[in-house]
């Protein structure tokens, strides 16, 4: 099992995507995010604004998900 590296700031969530059993690499992390956007929102109450990936230069590249709604 691979550590979850993640921070939480006001109204972003920002993680690091390692090896996984999905084999899936942050691009297809951000796209799955958003396919189950309603689903989030209904089962946790947070709404995604948006999710994709940027380049932390010390950290390697990390997805971004922008939420509102309560805090996590």
């Amino acid at each position: 099992m691979s550590r979850i590296v993640y921070r939480v700031d006001n109204n972003e969530v920002t993680f690091k995507v390692g090896p996984n059993a999905q084999h899936l690499n942050a691009s297809e992390v951000a796209k799955r995010i958003v396919d189950i956007k309603e689903e989030l929102q209904t089962q946790t109450g947070v709404e995604v604004t948006s999710a994709g990936i940027g380049d932390k230069v010390s950290q390697g590249v990390k997805p971004s998900t922008r939420i509102s709604g309560r805090m996590l």
